[in-house]
């Protein structure tokens, strides 16, 4: 369990009345960039969506902000079919994706597997998204590796597909979400 969390603590819309993302540092600094400047920002213009896994900071009390061990923002985004590395038949038309344009761990909880959890988060959120029939459905996930390092987490589950021509640029279709679920 990552110290300072709660036993069954879960992934929450980002909420900065109640949490201090000043704090948090993953190491990266356009990650860190993101969620300190643009998260909040992003959620009120209905850009995209911040999901934050809370932690009570030592030597906090319980009116004070929380911290944020880890989050991961979800954005809609569409592709041209020819891009899509699928063998199934597309429609002409642009094919709606899931895009998980951020995802980080506070340096103080690294190391505890809670990148793998929060992955493991992100892609269940978007996989029920797309699956509510209430809800527009997307035919995968799409993420951009900030880094080698990223890059090397990302390919370790072996789900992942590369394609565009970019290295970086991963995919996951629903389909296969659905089998790891």
């Amino acid at each position: 369990m990552v110290s300072g969390l709660k036993q069954r603590s879960e992934f929450v819309p980002l909420n900065t009345t109640r949490v201090d993302v000043k704090t948090f540092d993953c190491g990266k600094e356009p990650i860190n960039r993101f969620l300190h400047r643009f998260a909040a920002k992003h959620m009120a213009s209905s850009l995209s969506a911040t999901f934050i896994l809370p932690f009570r900071r030592e030597g906090t009390s319980t009116t004070d902000k929380l911290g944020v061990a880890a989050f991961y923002t979800l954005a809609n985004q569409s592709l041209s079919p020819e891009n899509i590395p699928t063998n199934k038949s597309l429609p002409r038309f642009e094919t709606p994706v899931v895009l998980m344009a951020q995802l980080g761990v506070n340096k103080q909880h690294q190391g505890q597997g809670l990148g793998a959890i929060t992955l493991v988060s992100a892609l269940q959120h978007a996989y029920s998204i797309s699956t509510n029939p209430s809800a527009i459905p997307s035919f995968g996930v799409v993420l951009d590796a900030i880094d080698d390092e990223a890059l090397d987490f990302y390919k370790s589950f072996e789900f992942f597909i590369e394609f565009s021509g970019d290295p970086k640029r991963l995919f996951v279709p629903m389909q296969s979400i659905a089998a790891l679920l």
